[in-house]
């Protein structure tokens, strides 16, 4: 079946659409327009990085960062390290380096994803092939990209400009470049802390429940998993999942 067919039946009645999805289900076509689709959205971030403003953000980061730890820069090092945050060359650094890791990072991730879901699956006495929850992970991706998406294009539309001339630290910066679309946008990440303001995102945001629910039915019509069974592994997948997003929030 087409590729984009395939997806229009999987979005429009997601446990029969995914049924029609195999072992030999083609997926090249799909994989290649979501790595199109992020590599759009990552790039609409390139013309933020090359304002003034997010120049003067970073290096107030760096300045912070060497205070912390004891560090005083004199001007002539602060200097220099404007300069070199204007170079040409630091401008191909951060384009290749944003576009290239936006690509590397959802390949890791569904590595990683897969690889978990498939021991899940396993623990719950299911053999659901890597073929298949590969097929699932693909088709579902198309949440992930559009969640990424609207969060960057929020990000371009907003008035970033006042966003970062409050930039102090890392964390900051992290945030100034990350919109986001659930009620976690009306809290302030340093006043409750990094790890509720992402609890409070996981929850509210409705494309974390879209790709969780999609990803029931794909157990449920691709990998034949039983509901209650297909249920329980898509649970424990979320709370592992989201453990290990907190984790990396809370450590980065």
């Amino acid at each position: 079946m087409n590729s984009i067919k395939l997806w229009g039946g999987i979005i429009s009645s997601p446990v029969d659409g995914f049924s029609k999805v195999d072992a030999k289900t083609k997926i090249a076509l799909p994989i290649l327009l979501i790595i199109l689709l992020a590599l759009i959205s990552t790039t609409l971030l390139l013309g933020i990085m090359s304002n003034d403003g997010y120049k003067e953000a970073l290096l107030r980061t760096q300045i912070v960062s060497f205070q912390e730890k004891g560090t005083e820069l004199s001007s002539e090092q602060m200097a220099a390290m404007e300069k070199q945050f204007n170079s040409p060359t630091f401008m191909v650094i951060t384009a290749v380096s944003t576009v290239g890791g936006g690509v590397i990072t959802y390949v890791l991730m569904t590595a990683v994803s897969l690889f978990l879901l498939k021991l899940i699956s396993l623990i719950f006495k299911q053999k659901a092939g890597l073929k298949i929850l590969l097929r699932i992970f693909v088709y579902i991706a198309l949440f992930s990209i559009a969640q990424m998406l609207l969060k960057n294009i929020i990000t371009l539309v907003s008035d970033y400009g006042r966003i970062l001339a409050r930039v102090q630290s890392t964390d900051d910066l992290r945030y100034a470049l990350t919109s986001s679309i659930s009620l976690a946008a009306l809290f302030d990440p340093s006043s409750i802390g990094k790890a509720l303001h992402y609890a409070i995102d996981l929850l509210t945001d409705v494309f974390n429940w879209l790709y969780y629910g999609f990803l029931y039915a794909g157990l449920r019509g691709a990998a034949k998993i039983e509901k209650k069974t297909a249920l329980t592994i898509t649970i424990v997948f979320a709370l592992v999942m989201s453990g290990i997003g907190l984790l990396m929030t809370v450590l980065i």
